[in-house]
């Protein structure tokens, strides 16, 4: 950059000059790894069937290192990535945690991924914060036992961070719910399709 003062007249003081890079405005130092609070993988029981029943199923913590910038990581979107055997479509995806409450995350079949969108999380410099996936079910018919729901989260791509703070590190790796969520299904009635003839 450069910095020359002139006055009405034209006169023009020295020229003073200096250099910057972009990197050295924001700290990268942020990372997202999982969290000790639960212990993963945790399985979806059938009874499970309203938000007030929802079950925490997988958490991750973000924190920013605080190492000079003085801003805080702040991100406005979060996308996992699916897989396992069960049905993502047939259960209602929620994320709690600091500064968010039951944000409801929208499922894709075709990119088998799950994404919350219009986020405002934000990590204080130097400190930490753990989010949690919930999940219940909108759908309990033809859900068959001990099929998985595997969610994974990669912080270097697959966090929206703004880009006037701190970023993330580039040196994530990324955290999952280990061999996934079982469907945990629990009868509540015993149905004869046809009477038995005893």
């Amino acid at each position: 950059y450069y910095v020359v003062a002139q006055d009405t007249v034209g006169n023009k003081s020295s020229v003073t000059s200096g250099s910057f890079t972009s990197n050295s405005l924001f700290d990268t130092d942020t990372t997202l790894t999982p969290s000790a609070t639960l212990t993963e993988p945790i399985n979806l029981p059938t009874t499970a069937n309203t938000e007030a029943e929802a079950v925490s199923l997988f958490d991750f913590t973000l924190t920013d290192g605080g190492t000079s910038d003085g801003l805080a990581t702040t991100v406005s979107q979060i996308i996992l990535h699916t897989s396992g055997t069960a049905d993502f479509s047939k259960v209602a995806w929620l994320l709690n945690g600091a500064s968010v409450s039951n944000v409801v995350g929208t499922y894709n079949s075709t990119n088998n991924t799950l994404t919350f969108t219009g986020l405002n999380l934000g990590v204080a410099d130097g400190a930490s914060a753990t989010y949690t996936v919930l999940g219940y079910y909108t759908i309990t018919s033809g859900l068959i036992n001990h099929q998985t729901y595997i969610l994974s989260l990669n912080g270097d791509s697959d966090l929206t961070v703004n880009t006037s703070g701190s970023q993330m590190s580039g040196s994530n790796s990324a955290v999952s719910n280990g061999s996934g969520s079982e469907v945990d299904v629990t009868a509540t009635k015993l149905i004869f399709i046809t009477e038995p003839s005893n």
